[in-house]
């Protein structure tokens, strides 16, 4: 059985575990180590079973968590050469790193996992396609574009995992944020919004995609509520579920 459980999706910090019959993977390290063990604990997960750590990019919110997790839990960290460069950068660089191409395909126990590149202003950044049991879960967010490979992807996934970062109009009035942040957040370098998610969603969808989960929600420009009005009407047969950035999301087992 593959287990999907988003630890915490956010500005904040965001930490993915995934679990196939004893064998776990982390999706980004943005918790710090005692929130993640306790979140893998309380959602019946078991960091003992995690083979492998997956950078998707080298942001605050994906890698706080990083330098004194690896440190206690010695396991691969996957992660692009742009990432690693700007992680060695930091002095937070793990010894067990290991070098992933952008687009390509590993294993980690029996999870297969492919990596497509994301349009996002980081050094190499990536998102993540994992395949087990023949089901596949696709996971994508920081990018403020989507192209026809993540469209494809998404189209033969059981479960989508995409960004609806903000709500353009929010974001607009937002007096707290300078005009080049915000013209960074909408930029194809930037996020996706929630008019972009519904956009793609309804491009994409098909009779596979069993669960759609909206996630990475900005605190300042966006809210559970305002994501939900963007839901199309012929994806509300779907489970849809909002990623939290403040506790452990629904827990789907494929």
């Amino acid at each position: 059985m593959l287990r999907f459980i988003p630890l915490n999706s956010g500005s904040n910090g965001n930490s993915i575990y995934v679990e196939n019959d004893g064998v776990a993977i982390l999706i980004d390290a943005g918790l710090s180590r005692k929130r993640t063990l306790e979140r893998i604990s309380l959602s019946g997960g078991d960091v003992n079973k995690i083979k492998a750590i997956i950078i998707t990019h080298e942001h605050t919110d994906h890698v706080s968590g990083l330098k004194i997790l690896s440190k206690y839990h010695s396991v691969p960290v996957h992660m692009t050469k742009g990432t690693a460069d700007v992680l060695n950068e930091r002095g937070i660089l793990p010894d067990t790193f290991v070098i992933i191409p952008s687009e390509g395909v590993f294993s980690v126990g029996n999870i297969r996992i492919r990596t497509g590149r994301t349009y996002h202003d980081a050094r190499e950044p990536i998102y993540v396609r994992i395949e087990s049991n023949n089901k596949i879960i696709t996971y994508i967010t920081d990018t403020g574009f989507v192209d026809y490979k993540m469209k494809n992807t998404m189209k033969y996934s059981d479960l989508i995992f995409l960004e609806a970062n903000y709500d353009p109009e929010t974001l607009a009035r937002n007096e707290k944020y300078p005009f080049y942040l915000k013209e960074r957040i909408k930029g194809r370098y930037g996020h996706l919004s929630n008019l972009d998610a519904s956009y793609i969603l309804r491009d994409v969808a098909t009779e596979r995609n069993k669960y759609l989960f909206l996630g990475h929600l900005s605190e300042q420009n966006n809210s559970p509520e305002t994501v939900l009005r963007f839901v199309p009407d012929e994806l509300k047969n779907k489970n849809i579920m909002i990623a939290s950035r403040d506790s452990i999301s629904d827990i789907v087992e494929l």
